[in-house]
């Protein structure tokens, strides 16, 4: 749960959404039992879980059951097969922030369209920015 970025532009989408763009996703993960000791610092070293290499630009504990975690590539399901293997019940896991938009006060299932400034602030963000700007209206 959490934010998301809805769009019909499919240049925007494809510039924030590939690996190499770097665009930072944050997340609050919250574990059912106490988190497993290390695990935040195993997940910036980097974990292999069944071939695939997973690395967290960050990861800290919030408290005994919370963990706050930036990731730059996301792969698919990412956090829980980490947090599984390492034996973590996820119990809620939420996208607070993607690069320089942070989830605010907007109620679940609740959206609002980007400002420009907004858009251009995201597309910034991208690695190789001169010739994502260019391509900007």
């Amino acid at each position: 749960r959490g934010a998301i970025i809805f769009t019909n532009d499919g240049d925007f989408a494809a510039k924030l959404s590939h690996p190499s763009s770097e665009i930072e996703k944050e997340y609050l993960v919250e574990t059912s039992y106490p988190l497993p000791e290390g695990l935040a610092a195993r997940f910036m070293r980097g974990i292999r879980v069944e071939g695939v290499f997973y690395k967290a630009k960050s990861a800290e504990n919030v408290n005994t059951h919370k963990m706050r975690i930036v990731l730059v590539e996301g792969k698919n399901r990412e956090i829980r097969r980490v947090f599984s293997d390492a034996g973590a019940s996820v119990r809620s896991l939420q996208r607070v922030r993607i690069g320089n938009l942070r989830l605010e006060k907007l109620e679940e299932g609740k959206f609002r369209e980007l400002s420009e400034k907004e858009v251009k602030g995201l597309l910034s963000l991208c690695k190789n920015q001169e010739s994502v700007i260019k391509a900007l209206p």
